[in-house]
């Protein structure tokens, strides 16, 4: 049903721009596409905004550094139209994360930072603190305070790590600071944020830096922290080429 919505949204589209090129491909699996639109595959809208704000503060007002140290770490409650495994295996990976985390740095604050306030979708605040009340860690700290967009990618781009979950997190942390590791929900054949790293040429450098939650048996891993002073570069040229191709693809309607 739903796949052949979105077929019939396509085929009454004057433009079809997709921002990755697995979504095309997954696309053209179920979907005649000879009388579509072309499928462009550009970049998600928000690169723009994260591209604008990092030059901002990198070039003019740099982000001063945190004191004390902190994780910010995007979690999320486990959806379950995405599951192929248990929702309670996935919480519990989650918590030995944090406990990880505990161990490998006794020294930051691990601030858990909400991407998502609303009642629909879930308010992550809601997982948060149960994580937290769970766990009883005095590091951790759930943001309860709701964060501007601005004040979002300012803690992001102040912490001395990024743990990001939901696909905007990856987004943000990934293009503002580049010092994050990867906690994925999708699909890891043709997930969303499979789909990103794809796109931005990311997957090599992320392969020591991500793991996927359906990932059973021994591709269960775990983060190897060992390299958290790596600090990913996005090619930011790459990247205005996809967002000209968004913007003209606007232009044209």
């Amino acid at each position: 049903m739903h796949r052949q919505a979105v077929y019939q949204i396509f085929k009454h589209s004057d433009e079809v721009v997709l921002r990755d090129a697995l979504s095309a491909d997954f696309f053209r699996t179920f979907a005649d596409t000879s009388s579509l639109p072309p499928l462009q595959v550009a970049i998600d809208p928000a690169v723009a905004c994260l591209l604008a704000y990092r030059h901002r503060h990198t070039a003019h007002t740099p982000v001063a550094a945190p004191s004390p140290s902190f994780a910010a770490i995007s979690l999320r409650a486990f959806p379950n139209e995405y599951a192929r495994v248990q929702a309670a295996a996935v919480q519990q990976r989650l918590e030995q994360l944090l406990q990880q985390m505990s161990i490998y740095f006794p020294d930051y604050i691990l601030r858990l930072v909400p991407m998502h306030y609303f009642h629909i979708g879930n308010d992550d605040r809601d997982f948060l603190n149960e994580l937290r009340f769970s766990l009883q860690l005095p590091q951790v700290q759930v943001q309860n305070e709701i964060l501007s967009l601005e004040q979002t990618m300012q803690t992001f781009m102040q912490a001395n790590l990024n743990v990001g979950m939901r696909f905007h997190a990856v987004v943000f942390q990934t293009l503002l600071k580049g010092n994050n590791y990867i906690v994925d929900y999708t699909d890891p054949q043709k997930g969303k944020i499979s789909g990103f790293l794809q796109e931005i040429g990311a997957g090599a450098f992320y392969q020591s830096r991500y793991i996927n939650l359906q990932s059973t048996g021994a591709a269960a891993k775990e983060l190897d922290f060992s390299t958290a002073q790596q600090v990913y570069r996005a090619d930011d040229v790459l990247l205005r080429q996809k967002i000209a191709l968004l913007s003209a693809a606007l232009q044209k309607l």
